[in-house]
């Protein structure tokens, strides 16, 4: 049998087996949070529009001579500086074997290595939004007032987009079993069954939780991947509708023209493309008779809405602009079903008939 070790090097056939098309990224929240933006250059500047809902009125009655009211816009630089991350998947020798032949191999170990990528890019995505800032101001989820205090979020968002709901797969589980919740989706879905589990296989039920619920759509990312840290939380972010899917060239216009939370910057590495921004290499690692196979990305998820505004209104752009968190009480009475004895009941109304 013969010998199947890799070349060593980069390996451009291979790139695309790791490439991040909009159908790769459908399991993954980061991309509807932070939009992705391409650059050829690890490190910029970017210019992007202010937020220009404003509470101050307009003047009436104004004399002649005088000046008028003003709001002083001005576009906010960003600066991004993207950093590395990189993923490794090994085969041994005689693995390799067992793949329909040695091409099937070096992708299946390509795509393995562009996935410890994609899982980390998401990790780190989702670490931006749940930041210790916005637990620390989470609004809680009182009893019956679920509905409202999540609708709540999202008024506080709308300057920056549509709100979506951005959470763990666990978290929208325990969503979708609070009585309130539940009670509405039930009602108006006609749905039966754990709708909870339902929304997490089905992209249309998902779809329609949030619509229920008032929101754009529900960016949901795998605890298994991210790991449990925010499964407490539920994120109200603002998304630009037409951000979700789009291209690099889209999105770098959107965010000129409109206030967006945030974008994830990825350096395309010489030979690259948009939907292949990963290097992929492979080396024979002959003492251990194995083969490597190496994903490297540059990026960084970047939130706009930490930068400061020249906006006369109160309402600055700060680290929670833009995104809003929310937590679950620990104790919802709703979960408390009343017990009520039929039998004692019987018997008292019959004392109370035989008394009359």
């Amino acid at each position: 049998m013969n010998e199947m070790y890799v070349q060593d090097g980069l390996r451009m056939d291979l790139a695309a087996a790791a490439k991040v098309t909009q159908d790769d990224l459908r399991g993954y929240a980061f991309s509807k949070i932070f939009p992705i933006i391409t650059t050829d250059e690890t490190s910029g500047d970017i210019y992007v529009a202010p937020k220009t809902l404003t509470n101050a009125a307009g003047q009436a009655g104004r004399s002649d001579g005088s000046a008028i009211t003003t709001d002083d816009l001005a576009t906010l630089k960003v600066s991004y500086t993207t950093a590395r991350v990189e993923g490794r998947a090994r085969i041994y020798e005689h693995e390799m074997h067992g793949f329909a032949d040695m091409n099937a191999a070096c992708a299946a170990g390509a795509k393995v290595a562009g996935r410890r990528v994609l899982n980390k890019i998401e990790t780190l995505a989702m670490t931006a939004v749940f930041t210790s800032t916005r637990k620390t101001a989470a609004i809680e989820l009182t009893d019956h007032q679920v509905v409202k205090k999540l609708q709540g979020a999202a008024k506080a968002v709308r300057a920056y987009g549509k709100p979506w709901l951005c959470c763990s797969d666990n978290a929208l589980q325990t969503l979708c079993e609070i009585p309130e919740i539940r009670h509405r989706l039930t009602q108006f879905s006609k749905a039966d069954g754990d709708i909870g589990y339902m929304a997490l296989e089905d992209e249309k039920v998902r779809a329609a939780v949030a619509t229920i619920l008032g929101f754009g759509g529900i960016a949901m990312y795998d605890a298994d991947i991210v790991g449990t840290t925010h499964d407490a939380y539920i994120a109200v972010v603002a998304v630009r509708a037409e951000t979700v899917g789009a291209d690099s060239d889209t999105v770098r216009s959107v965010v000129k023209t409109d206030a967006c939370f945030g974008a994830t910057f990825v350096h395309i590495p010489q030979g690259g493309t948009s939907e292949a921004p990963f290097k992929i290499s492979t080396a024979a690692d002959r003492p251990n008779k194995a083969n490597l196979f190496d994903g490297e990305g540059w990026l960084v998820s970047k939130n706009f809405v930490a930068a400061a505004a020249n906006q006369s209104d109160a309402t600055k752009l700060d680290e929670n602009g833009g995104a809003v968190l929310v937590t679950f009480d620990d104790a919802y009475t709703e979960y408390a079903v009343p017990v009520v004895s039929v039998t004692n009941n019987i018997e008292a109304a019959a004392g109370a008939g035989g008394a009359g």
